[in-house]
């Protein structure tokens, strides 16, 4: 039997300097430290992605997963370069630049 791959997205941890989160400092860090408690029962079939625009590198629990993980950094792109890469490459699919800018917002 196969077991299922999971993919679980996290935004806002590590704790996050961008300032937009909603979540309370507070309820970062109890999740940051029970994360790290609970860091070696997780299954290899789940790929956790922390999502966070401006992570304070200084932290206990980003040095944690420096140290434990691997840890990969993208630039956020503009609406406009995601607009014009799903233009150059998937035009097919869409009717118009204004379908494009659509299915941009919704993902």
């Amino acid at each position: 039997m196969f077991s299922q791959k999971k993919l679980v997205f996290i935004y806002g941890v590590p704790k996050d300097s961008f300032g937009s989160n909603k979540i309370t400092s507070k309820k970062i860090s109890d999740f940051e430290e029970v994360f790290q408690n609970k860091f070696y029962e997780i299954d290899d079939d789940v790929f956790v992605v922390f999502v966070s625009l401006q992570p304070d590198k200084r932290t206990k629990f980003y040095k944690f997963l420096k140290n434990n993980i691997s840890i990969k950094s993208f630039n956020k792109m503009k609406e406009k370069d995601v607009v014009n890469f799903i233009k150059d490459n998937y035009m097919d699919v869409f009717e118009s630049e204004k379908e494009i800018i659509e299915f941009v917002e919704i993902v």
